[in-house]
């Protein structure tokens, strides 16, 4: 019998949905475990039949529900709540063209005419729909008007799997009590080259950034009819990609006008995935190719769990802030009697070798002294003879005046209650 992954089908076959109710005179027999390879037959018109094995919604849901395999969504970041905010929450306002990272992982910001924009967290519950604790709000920071934006570039091998298919985004909006947009619009363009990153993709969405995409495009630059204050929705576009796409980007622009008061537009639930127009998991569309029709709900969101989405995100950028807690940093070697040679591995492998700035702070101590001593200038190691960071890690070295043994004895980098930074940036 052909079987297919249906499990709405096998539900109903239980009665589990849609007040299906199943015939008396079958008996149904339920499995006690699933695993990842496991398919499940196709019940026609919901009926089960003699002889056939189903599993109940409740297993099905445990097994692949929430948190299981992702549907593919190519945006990191997406969900306000279970983004890093690395950078901070309160967000850096901005008046440049030039793209600019500040505050929730993976989105940068731009605007055009000096109008002033950041990225913050939102925790307004009138923005938040229900699974969100917080969102992610483009805000207007000052008086001069203009459009704003925010947009995340997504890395070319996860744009291949668009080439020649339909794409669908879909995000929930929301506008502040002093919105003073007219309407968004939501960009997914693309281009030939490789990872050309955010500024390059602003610069052919709507001339922010410096370069355009190789080749770039949009495919779409859907005008969403946000219109007034202290509105939502759940919205989507939906377009094809072409064949030659190899690097993609998406962006959220509307355009200010002089108010700088709760002028916002909060965003949570933003995904990117492969869709056909009718199927299961995508409804009809809020804006396709830019003309738009009325509000959809649109396709659930695919929430990666927390743990998964930190590695995704730490694959662009990591940064080590010293808190009020002493704990170790990495472990080090004193060559002179003010140079130790430590090492630190990042979390993650990094998507490529990162750029590296520090902010001094952190502290040392050699095994043979019995305090620790202040690093008063923590950079790439000099010291060893191959200095640059890599993906997995990178060589620090911390000068300071050190006490004891010398010569290749082991030491520790310690946060310490300061205020030093170590960033690594291999952002997109």
């Amino acid at each position: 019998m052909k079987t297919k992954f249906r499990v709405l089908a096998a539900a109903a076959a239980l009665g589990l949905i849609g007040g299906v109710a199943l015939s008396q005179s079958i008996s149904v027999p339920q499995v006690t475990s699933i695993n990842p390879t496991d398919l499940f037959q196709d019940v026609v018109n919901g009926v089960p039949q003699p002889g056939n094995v189903y599993a109940p919604a409740s297993l099905l849901a445990s097994t692949i529900g929430p948190g299981g395999p992702s549907r593919g969504n190519a945006i990191i970041g997406g969900d306000g709540t279970t983004n890093l905010w690395q950078r901070g929450t309160a967000g850096t306002s901005t008046t440049s063209a030039t793209v600019a990272w500040n505050s929730a992982d993976r989105w940068g910001q731009w605007s055009l005419s000096n109008a002033g924009v950041k990225i913050a967290r939102d925790s307004t519950a009138a923005d938040l729909p229900a699974g969100y604790k917080y969102a992610i709000a483009l805000t207007h920071t000052n008086t001069t008007g203009g459009q704003i934006c925010m947009g995340q570039s997504i890395e070319s091998v996860n744009a291949y799997q668009f080439q020649g298919q339909t794409a669908e985004l879909d995000f929930n909006a929301a506008t502040g009590s002093g919105y003073s947009g007219t309407a968004l619009t939501a960009y997914i363009t693309y281009g030939t080259g490789a990872d050309e990153g955010l500024n390059y993709a602003a610069y052919t969405i709507n001339a922010g950034g410096s370069t355009g995409f190789t080749g770039g495009a949009n495919a779409a630059s859907a005008v969403v009819p946000l219109t007034a204050v202290s509105t939502s929705g759940r919205y989507a576009v939906v377009v094809p990609i072409p064949s030659t796409a190899t690097e993609m980007a998406v962006a959220f622009c509307y355009t200010a006008g002089t108010t700088d008061t709760n002028d916002y537009v909060a965003f949570d639930g933003i995904q990117i995935a492969l869709t056909k127009i009718n199927a299961s998991f995508a409804n009809p569309v809020a804006a396709i190719n830019g003309a738009t029709t009325a509000n959809f709900a649109q396709a659930a969101f695919d929430h990666r769990l927390q743990n998964i989405e930190t590695l995704y995100q730490l694959r662009y950028y990591y940064e080590l802030d010293e808190s009020a807690v002493i704990y170790p940093i990495a472990s080090c070697a004193s060559s002179t009697t003010s140079i130790a040679v430590c090492y630190l591995q990042f979390p993650v492998m990094m998507r490529t070798t990162p750029t590296m700035s520090y902010a001094n702070g952190f502290a040392i101590s050699l095994i043979a002294q019995t305090s620790v001593a202040a690093c008063t200038t923590l950079q790439t190691s000099t010291v060893l003879t191959s200095s640059a960071a890599w993906p997995g890690g990178v060589p620090l070295s911390c000068a300071g005046t050190l006490t004891g043994d010398i010569g290749g004895v082991a030491a520790t980098l310690f946060s310490n209650n300061s205020t030093g930074k170590i960033k690594a940036s291999a952002e997109l």
